[in-house]
Formats: C-alpha cells, sequence, structure tokens
C-alpha cells in the first residue's frame, strides 16, 4: 500500500544519498532509468515503486502511489506534502 518516509533536516538524507536505492529499483522496475521529475518541489526523481523529493530542508518519498512508468499519482501526493513542509 502506500507509504510515506519523510527525512528531517538533521538526518543528512539527500536524494544523492538516496541515489543507489532509486538506481536498484530502476533497474528491477523501469529499465534501468530514473526519471526526473519537474514541478514538485525542488527536485524529485521516480523510480517505481518510490517518488524521491527535495523540499527545502526536506527529503521525503512517496512509495506505492502509481504503476509502473507512472508517476501522476506519486507526484499529486508529493505536491501535497513539499507545500505542507514548505509552511514548517
Amino acid at each position: 500500500g502506500l507509504a510515506l518516509d519523510v527525512y528531517e533536516p538533521s538526518s543528512q538524507v539527500t536524494l544523492s544519498s538516496l541515489q543507489p536505492q532509486l538506481s536498484k529499483f530502476a533497474q528491477n522496475f523501469a529499465g534501468g532509468v530514473v526519471t526526473q521529475v519537474s514541478g514538485v518541489a525542488d527536485k524529485a526523481e521516480f523510480a517505481f515503486p518510490v517518488l524521491a523529493v527535495a523540499a527545502g530542508n526536506y527529503v521525503f518519498e512517496v512509495w506505492n502511489a502509481g504503476e509502473i512508468g507512472d508517476s501522476a499519482g506519486a507526484v499529486a501526493i508529493a505536491k501535497k506534502i513539499a507545500a505542507e513542509l514548505a509552511s514548517k
């Protein structure tokens, strides 16, 4: 089911530190490609089943919110979460 991981700024998790995980998912499910997703917070990358997002001082992941090759559900959720985190 749908899951969300939010990394506090003190965790020192970055999108770069999540690259090995995203690459592994991409190899297994997305033909080896991690896709850059525009219009979501500062930066977002999708490799089914996860959308990883950098939003200000936070990094978060939206899991299992779509189908292979379809990030639309995860993007919609991520935009709302990014807006909420921006208010903190």
